[in-house]
């Protein structure tokens, strides 16, 4: 039962994209990916779903279509800083991913703990806005091109890494602010 409640919270985390199915979002010219292409080392935003499960070393035990493209759904997969979350998922939109949910069950203190982390890294790089919301323990760090949030719902700490646009970027501005 959680897992099908985890499913259909990251599913809502990629319902923006819904409206994306003309997207015009592009692929970087070159194949070196620059930082804001990065999600994790081996994993970048418009690489196709082989090259995702070649680096997972994992095919998906769940997929679906929403969000303007399809949904990947692993478990128990290694994400950023070598945490081990136990569902992740990643949308693609035309074989080319845009969108990672890495979801684990925590405790509040684990979560603090993952989100400082991230707020350690992600708040050296001085081309993305911050934004904090320390009441509900969540934070969104985004630029024009990506977007990473942290939250915690539902006694899950989920991690949203992805390709952003103004509407999204608005969207979640407004979420944060209103959480907890």
């Amino acid at each position: 039962m959680k897992k099908i409640i985890c499913i259909i919270m990251i599913f809502f985390s990629f319902s923006v994209f819904a409206e994306q199915k003309n997207n015009t979002w592009k692929s970087p010219e070159n194949k070196i990916a620059d930082e804001n292409h990065i999600v994790m080392p081996g994993i970048r935003f418009f690489m196709n779903r082989k090259e995702l499960e070649d680096t997972l070393k994992k095919k998906s035990f769940y997929s679906t279509q929403g969000g303007g493209g399809l949904i990947y759904a692993y478990e128990n997969v290694r994400g950023p800083f070598n945490y081990n979350y136990s569902l992740s998922s990643f949308l693609f939109l035309s074989n080319r991913l845009m969108s990672c949910v890495f979801s684990h069950e925590t405790t509040p203190s684990e979560h603090k703990r993952i989100l400082e982390t991230y707020k350690r890294y992600y708040g050296k790089r001085t081309d993305l806005t911050k934004i904090e919301n320390k009441n509900a323990n969540a934070i969104l760090y985004y630029n024009s091109s990506i977007m990473l949030y942290v939250k915690y719902e539902s006694e899950r700490t989920m991690v949203i890494i992805q390709v952003t646009n103004e509407k999204f970027l608005k969207s979640n501005i407004e979420e944060i602010n209103q959480l907890g």
